[in-house]
Order: C-alpha cells, then structure tokens, then sequence
C-alpha cells in the first residue's frame, strides 16, 4: 500500500498546461515514463509506452497507449484517469 500511495504522489507532476487552448493536457513523456514504471513493477521487463500527445487532463479521461516489450512483442493498453492530479489505472482495451 505504501508503495502505491508513493506511485500515485509522483504522478501528481503529470500535468501541463497545453498552449494556446487554455485547457490542461497530459504530458505524454511524463505518463509514458509513469506506465512504463507501472508496467515493470507488475513485472515486465524494460517496457517502452508510447500514448497520444491530445489527452485532456481531466478525471474519467480515457485513452490507449501502445506498449512495446524487450521480446519485440507489441500490445496496447488502456488508461484512465481517476483522480484530478493524473493518478490513472491501467486495464485492457475493450475488445482485447
């Protein structure tokens, strides 16, 4: 538990403030950094996250980002926002 309470206090960094639009966006680099952490404490092995740069910080905000493995293996990922301050959970796609 202390564990998670400590990864959802580092992702409070998340946000950034998206020019010219006036609305708050995700940092891409920053979630993909945070999933990817995420990934490997539930075990695999140096993964690489790449998500979308448009996601609105905004809680219930839904989005997939695209994993890659060491092996070489791909597979997409869903993500949610469930706070205010980017903590998110991870889940399969629909349909997957």
């Amino acid at each position: 538990m202390l564990r998670l309470t400590a990864f959802l206090l580092a992702t409070c960094a998340l946000l950034t403030i998206s020019a010219g639009c006036g609305q708050q966006n995700l940092d891409e680099t920053n979630i993909e950094d945070d999933v990817e952490a995420e990934l490997a404490d539930q075990g695999l092995a140096d993964p690489d996250v790449v998500c979308p740069d448009d996601v609105v910080a905004e809680k219930g905000a839904e989005f997939e980002c695209l994993v890659k493995a060491t092996q070489g293996t791909t597979a997409t990922i869903a993500v949610r926002l469930t706070g205010e301050n980017g903590e998110f959970e991870l889940s399969q796609p629909a349909g997957e």
